[in-house]
């Protein structure tokens, strides 16, 4: 998970990566470690029940403006038997939740456009890098207020305190 902060500092968009981030739901719509076209459908399925607009972001993946979410895709990584982490079979979600402030374009504006992602880094051969699912938290999401227990506008502080444990 990254979380990205703006003037203040305040919290402004929170990144969970597929392999190792935590399960985010909206309601019963699972978000993260899914093959992308079915939770493409469900939030499809979502939107179209609730009369939110969906799009299509800079790389291809599901949008919705009105949630302050942008979906993504990452290559599963998997452990070779030679313990070096390797290129998986699967392709996996990932998401950026936004702040309201940010929700339109979220890619293209500041400080996400200065936002380094981490999954850019070159894997560490010696670290297995993905939690099983039992050691994943669940969290809920709220759109456009809180990922979990992190709340859009909270200090570093703020966000370390209430990760504390919870990473």
């Amino acid at each position: 998970m990254t979380a990205v902060y703006g003037p203040g500092p305040q919290l402004v968009a929170v990144a969970v990566d597929a392999m190792s981030g935590p399960m985010v739901r909206l309601g019963d719509v699972e978000l993260i470690d899914r093959v992308p076209s079915q939770a493409r459908a469900d939030l499809l399925a979502l939107a179209a029940r609730q009369g939110t607009e969906a799009r299509v972001n800079w790389s291809g993946d599901l949008e919705v403006a009105a949630w302050g979410v942008s979906m993504g895709a990452t290559q599963e990584q998997v452990q070779s038997p030679e313990g070096y982490l390797q290129r998986g079979d699967r392709v996996k979600t990932d998401a950026l939740f936004v702040a309201s402030e940010l929700a339109d374009d979220p890619y293209s504006t500041e400080p996400v456009i200065a936002w380094r992602d981490i999954r850019d880094e070159s894997a560490n051969p010696g670290a297995w890098p993905v939690r099983a699912l039992e050691d994943r938290p669940s969290w809920g999401w709220i759109p456009l207020q809180s990922v979990g227990p992190l709340r859009f506008g909270m200090t570093p502080q703020q966000v370390a305190a209430a990760l504390d444990g919870e990473v």
